[in-house]
């Protein structure tokens, strides 16, 4: 299956709106498809591992967390952004600084 039709079967399983599918079609070599995460309308969407770097970005990842995008119905909310936090009832939260 290939890309294209991966990201449209995901639009539809998920319900995503036209813009998200956009962005996911237009990033989709960034993104990791499958770890896509969805709450209250905002899709939460992780990069991809580095192959180049798998040892840095496994440490990376361990200590600061892992690096996403939040991408709402409309807008993109937040772009690489680690330790994001999603909750059943919608709620999304984004530290601002390292942890703090």
């Amino acid at each position: 299956m290939n890309e294209h039709a991966r990201i449209l079967q995901l639009s539809e399983i998920l319900r995503l709106t036209p813009y998200q599918t956009a962005i996911l079609e237009k990033n989709s070599h960034l993104y990791d498809l499958s770890r896509l995460v969805k709450r209250g309308g905002v899709l939460y969407v992780p990069y991809r591992n580095s192959a180049a770097h798998p040892w840095r970005d496994a440490a990376a990842r361990l200590v600061l967390g892992q690096m996403a995008d939040l991408i709402g119905p409309d807008d993109t909310l937040a772009c690489g952004v680690r330790g994001a936090k999603l909750y059943s009832d919608g709620r999304v939260v984004v530290p601002n600084s390292r942890g703090r």
